[in-house]
């Protein structure tokens, strides 16, 4: 299973149980837009008949059962799974390994701290919105409590393979079935890592997201900041001056080592001198919302609460921006005292040959030069003493991004792929289930991209049999690759359709709900709400559901609880004849939970609660032995029958979800189709 890579879906089943989520969250939106009740009604009654036709005849939805074994292998001898740095070559360690490489970073007392009171997070997250609420409400960003409730960002590392010397000198002896062994005793002192801060749908996520936007329109006034490999090949030169040389410099941890003061004088900089759009007042808001983006950078990691003192964090959505514009403010003072020493002839000739990617540069360099790279180098440690970079240089061959650049006998430039010896080139398995345009597709941008990149015809065709040969390892058929490669040679735009679709309905991608059969309920929805219909499936692939609990409702065992001798424990259940599958683990502890109470005479009542499940029967308890409490339909009847009832629990949304929390219990009413929530 790993040697298909972390990207690898065994089974799209377990997405399906979200699938009241997806529905329920394009019905609210369709509800906001479209006016028409009848066409409204029509689409809920086209998901549910869908939402039967999936589950149709309580059939279970198995699971890879390899897969569960690997899991609990894992599980049992103290294992975790990850992704190696710059590659996707998946990397086993104990849980202590992991612990060590995350610990070598969060005891660094000058850049971490741990942190005892969060209500200073969220008290300052209110205090900035209160001080810039007009211009955040102009960005769309103006429901606080919304924000509020976002949890923050998760810490984890991934370790650096490709610059270990052991596993290095390892490397030859990979066995047959793809896998190196490698005993350490002190990971640190052989494998770095680099630390991450996943700050997605965190509270200061939309902040970042918005600011980030406002900063890239600067960052196209630098011509030298490359985007990509393919970018970069287009702007690199044909040919070059003789005795030049090919040089690489790398920033070392530019993102930890930016002071928030040194950054915020770049910004200041470069938004006084090209944003001439903007008014003072933006910014100014513009300068405060990075410092408080930086300044409260808070995160997760075992429980634990951190924030990061100095620096900007790999993950957050404002880093590369912001990292481009110091990296740039830095070149501005290098190429100011390069053009006070040599001129601006040179200076200018210099910058023509000059590529940044983030923290990477790229130059071509003539060893005519009074000045050498050495002095260059100085010249670029010296604006900062927090921010030092390295060389590579060479006459011959030089390695950048993905990149082999080198200069042939003849002055002239050739490109080829680069990669790290450890990379094992995991693309998604032909087997895996995903969307089936996504795997035919796969060839063709890889095919496309050597067509781009190599330069050489001969070394091309070297480069397209040694990718063929890979990809027919990962099952893709003969044919397609044959065709994949025909295409490649195409030059010219893809044929981009118009977006003509006013709404998106997310799905998780399966082949039950993609069935012929259900093709015409789909198209019925794509027609009645003038909607698109895109599918995904991350939350199935090895890397997620190692990490993810089983979807099984579980008793909390916690003594005198006196929900757990009604919980109905299981993966899946019939109520009603109508099959249900929870979509997490649930116990009586739980929150946001959707439940169905069923009397025992086989009479149902479909109920949200905000409180945990215990809570929450409690209150049914008294209500049903309480006349002038019992309101509802079902307590009223339980009260009067003597009945006892048990409860499913079938539904539990994430905190961020919590305000779908009625539109899915209005989804199960009329899914189940519970009496009492008739009267």
């Amino acid at each position: 299973i790993l040697n298909k890579g972390l990207k690898y879906c065994i089974s799209t089943n377990g997405e399906l149980s979200n699938l009241p989520l997806f529905f329920s969250k394009f019905l609210k939106f369709l509800s906001q837009k479209e006016s028409k009740k009848d066409t409204i009604n029509f689409i809920q009654n086209q998901l549910i008949n869908l939402y039967v036709d999936v589950f149709n005849k309580g059939e279970k939805l198995c699971f890879n059962k390899n897969f569960a074994l690997l899991k609990k292998k894992l599980y049992t001898n103290n294992l975790i799974c990850c992704k190696s740095d710059k590659s996707s070559t998946v990397v086993i360690l104990t849980h202590n390994q992991y612990d060590e490489l995350s610990m070598f970073h969060l005891t660094d007392k000058n850049t971490y701290k741990i942190i005892n009171n969060t209500l200073d997070i969220y008290n300052n997250l209110e205090n900035f919105y209160m001080r810039f609420k007009n211009q955040l409400q102009n960005l769309s960003i103006n429901n606080m409590e919304y924000i509020k409730s976002k949890k923050l960002a998760k810490f984890y590392v991934t370790p650096k393979i490709h610059k270990s010397e052991i596993v290095q000198t390892s490397l030859p002896q990979t066995n047959n079935e793809g896998y190196l062994k490698i005993s350490i005793m002190n990971i640190c002192a052989h494998i770095s890592s680099r630390p991450i801060v996943a700050s997605y749908d965190c509270p200061t996520t939309e902040l970042s997201v918005k600011i980030t936007q406002v900063l890239n329109t600067l960052l196209k006034s630098f011509n030298y900041i490359i985007t990509d490999s393919f970018d970069f090949r287009r702007k690199l030169p044909d040919s070059v001056e003789h005795n030049s040389l090919l040089v690489s410099f790398d920033a070392i941890s530019l993102y930890t080592s930016i002071e928030t003061s040194f950054g915020i004088t770049a910004l200041t900089y470069w938004l006084k001198k090209l944003g001439n759009d903007f008014s003072e007042n933006k910014k100014n808001f513009i300068i405060e919302s990075v410092k408080f983006i930086l300044e409260n950078n808070f995160f997760q990691h075992d429980g634990v609460i951190y924030k990061q003192l100095r620096g900007c964090a790999m993950g957050t959505n404002l880093a590369p921006a912001y990292a481009n514009l110091v990296m740039a403010y830095i070149e501005k003072q290098v190429f100011k005292k390069v053009n006070k020493l040599k001129g601006k002839e040179f200076s200018t000739r210099f910058i023509k040959t000059y590529f940044r990617y983030l923290d990477d540069i790229f130059f071509i360099w003539n060893e005519n030069s009074n000045i050498t790279v050495t002095d260059i180098l100085d010249t670029f440690n010296s604006i900062h003493d927090q921010i030092q970079f390295t060389k590579e240089q060479s006459a011959t061959s030089l390695q950048f991004l993905d990149l082999r650049i080198s200069i042939n006998k003849n002055w002239t430039i050739l490109t080829d792929i680069y990669r790290k010896n450890t990379d094992s080139q995991n693309y998604i398995h032909f087997n895996s289930i995903h969307p089936r345009h996504i795997k035919r597709n796969i060839p063709y941008i890889l095919f496309k991209r050597l067509k781009h990149l190599v330069s050489n015809d001969l070394l091309l065709l070297y480069r397209q049999i040694e990718l063929y040969g890979h990809l027919k390892m990962l099952n893709y058929p003969a044919q397609l690759l044959l065709d994949a490669i025909k295409r490649s040679f195409i030059n010219g735009p893809s044929n981009l359709k118009q977006k003509q679709d006013s709404s998106i309905m997310v799905l998780p991608y399966n082949k039950k709900l993609t069935s012929p059969e259900n093709k015409q309920m789909l198209n019925n929805i794509k027609l009645a709400s003038r909607s698109a219909i895109v599918y995904f499936n991350y939350r199935n692939t090895v890397l997620y559901q190692l990490k993810a609990k089983r979807a099984y409702v579980n008793k909390c065992q916690i003594p005198r609880c006196k929900t757990c001798p009604i919980l109905v424990e299981g993966a899946h259940f019939v109520i009603n004849n109508k099959y249900v599958q929870p979509n997490t683990f649930i116990n009586c502890t739980t929150k946001y939970v959707i439940y169905v109470l069923e009397c025992e005479c086989n009479k149902h009542y479909v109920g949200e609660t905000t409180l945990n499940l215990q809570r929450r029967m409690t209150l049914h308890r008294q209500h049903n032995t309480h006349v002038q409490y019992a309101i509802l339909a079902i307590n009223k009847h339980i009260y009067e029958t003597g009945h006892s009832f048990k409860v499913y629990a079938v539904h539990s949304l994430r905190e961020t979800e919590k305000k779908y929390i009625n539109d899915i219990e209005n989804f199960f009413k009329s899914y189940i189709k519970a009496y009492f929530n008739q009267y």
